[in-house]
């Protein structure tokens, strides 16, 4: 069976990232706004995509996001964490991937963030919301339904600061197979060649 269908996205995601350096405290923001349309039905008619922001290895925030199959949104994602970013990799990961088929829409990582001067709440906790002028491109009148969620604690593999591309290519065959076609190739040789040999000296 081939790989389900997974969401796309339509048209040049905008991607940007802040970094609020004050004398009270230091938050990195990353923003994303991207065209996405519903493709496969994961769970009543929707299609399951998250927005990701990772820095140093470890997933900061998250947005799930439930698009109806067939119509497109255009949401602008905020997600915050309190700190500076960069103090071990160079940068932070910003993902949109669809979590159900592992398919990477957007990925930028690294990606700098801007530093810029503002206030900001000391040792708050991780948010990710949608602005409120966000609204679906289509002529429905119905919201897509979402949730956010702030607190992940799997740390993803790679030396990037977000987790690894998936890609759909299948696995080569292992060499262990290639020594043992070629061993049992030898060995049918080895006993065509005794034979040969028997069958003269019997004539």
């Amino acid at each position: 069976m081939g790989a389900a269908s997974a969401a796309t996205v339509v048209g040049t995601p905008l991607v940007s990232a802040t970094q609020v350096v004050s004398k009270d405290c230091q938050k990195t923001t990353a923003k994303v706004t991207a065209s996405v349309r519903g493709v496969t039905n994961d769970k009543g008619g929707k299609d399951h995509v998250q927005y990701q922001l990772w820095d140093d290895g470890v997933m900061k925030a998250s947005y799930d996001l439930w698009v109806t199959v067939g119509q497109t949104v255009k949401p602008t994602v905020v997600m915050e964490f309190s700190g500076l970013y960069a103090t071990g990799r160079t940068g932070v990961g910003i993902y949109l991937v669809d979590t159900e088929n592992k398919r990477t829409l957007v990925s930028k990582d690294p990606f700098v963030p801007s530093d810029t001067t503002g206030s900001c709440t000391p040792t708050a906790p991780p948010t990710a919301t949608v602005e409120p002028t966000s609204t679906p491109t289509t002529s429905t009148t119905t919201k897509p339904t979402t949730t956010s969620t702030t607190t992940p604690t799997t740390k993803p593999t790679g030396t990037v600061t977000g987790p690894p591309v998936v890609t759909d290519g299948g696995q080569p065959p292992s060499n262990d197979n290639g020594r043992l076609l070629l061993g049992g190739g030898a060995a049918l040789s080895l006993f065509a060649g005794l034979a040969f040999v028997l069958g003269r000296r019997l004539t």
